[in-house]
C-alpha cells in the first residue's frame, strides 16, 4: 500500500504550483485567523510545515515573484508573510481541486468505513505525536 501511495502523482490537483508553495500560502493564508490577525512569520511556517527556514525563504521568494505574497518588516525586524489577493485567489482554485479530488477519493467509501478510517487515523496520528514528540 505504501509503496502504491508513494507512485501517486500531485500533479492536476494542484496547478500552477509546487505542492510546498501551495503549503505556504495555506499558512500564509490561515495563521491570522488564529492569531487574532498577526501574519505569519517566516520561523512559523517553517514551524508549521517542519521545514527549514532557509527551504521556507527559497519558497516565498518564488511566490513573492508572481505576486502572490507581501513579506514586510515587523517593529521587531522580523519578516511577517501576507498572501495577496491574486495569492488567494490562486490558493481557493487549488483548495477546491484538492476538495473536489478528495471527494472523489472518499466517496468508495461507506459511512461506517469513513468512520472507521477517522478513529484509526485519530489514532495513528496520537501514536506517531506520542513516539516523536509534538514538534
Amino acid at each position: 500500500s505504501m509503496e502504491k501511495l508513494s507512485r501517486i502523482k500531485s500533479e492536476g490537483v494542484i496547478t500552477g504550483m509546487t505542492p510546498s508553495e501551495f503549503s505556504v500560502l495555506c499558512c500564509a493564508e490561515q495563521f491570522p485567523r488564529k492569531h487574532g490577525g498577526t501574519a505569519a512569520s517566516v520561523a512559523d511556517i517553517a514551524a508549521l510545515m517542519g521545514v527549514s527556514v532557509p527551504a521556507v525563504s527559497r519558497t516565498l521568494r518564488s511566490l513573492q515573484g508572481r505576486g502572490w505574497i507581501e513579506r514586510t518588516m515587523d517593529d521587531r525586524r522580523s519578516v511577517r508573510v501576507s498572501i495577496t489577493p491574486a495569492g488567494r485567489e490562486k490558493l481557493l482554485d487549488n483548495m477546491s481541486r484538492v476538495v473536489g479530488s478528495l471527494n472523489r477519493i472518499l466517496s468508495v467509501f461507506t459511512e461506517d468505513e469513513m468512520r472507521d478510517v477517522a478513529r484509526l487515523y485519530s489514532k495513528f496520528a496520537s501514536a506517531t505525536a506520542e513516539q516523536l514528540g509534538e514538534r
